[in-house]
């Protein structure tokens, strides 16, 4: 939730200024895919917006104007992974065949540092990896580094 108080102009409650930016976690999340009121009175609507990878629950207040406003947010579901990677020895289906799948911290873990660095281009198998395929990795890895194909 912090990540989305941040983007959202002014302090909002349950904001906390001290929070560590690069600790933030937006996914991504466009067009409600689909969207149910949970419950409804006349100047509160609780809702429950079902996003491709995410099921956030929104609390609406009536605000001066008569428009309603987001209070407040809760990220209650991870649908699968937003961030899937194409490419590779394995590769899904479609966008649609992640797994809700972490690295280096939990979502709802504390808020404890555990890992400061970046992870990038990680892939999980269901075995262990042949040298081959290793190899195959590297190479995909020095050439998208180098940007160029690598001979061996």
């Amino acid at each position: 939730m912090q990540g989305h108080y941040a983007r959202t102009p002014g302090m909002q409650p349950g904001e906390d200024p001290g929070f560590p930016k690069d600790q933030y976690y937006n996914p991504p999340e466009g067009k409600a895919v689909a969207t149910k009121v949970l419950r409804e009175t006349k100047t509160e609507r609780v809702e429950l917006r079902e996003y491709p990878y995410t099921k956030v629950e929104i609390t609406l207040q009536e605000g001066g104007d008569g428009q309603f406003v987001e209070t407040k947010r809760d990220l209650v579901g991870l649908r699968l992974n937003p961030w899937w990677y194409p490419h590779g020895l394995y590769t899904p289906k479609d966008d649609g065949s992640g797994g809700p799948f972490t690295i280096g911290r939990v979502i709802h873990s504390s808020r404890g540092v555990g890992f400061t660095g970046w992870v990038g281009g990680v892939a999980v198998f269901d075995r262990a990896l042949s040298p081959g395929e290793l190899a195959k990795l590297q190479d995909l890895r020095a050439s998208v580094v180098t940007g160029g194909p690598v001979s061996r």
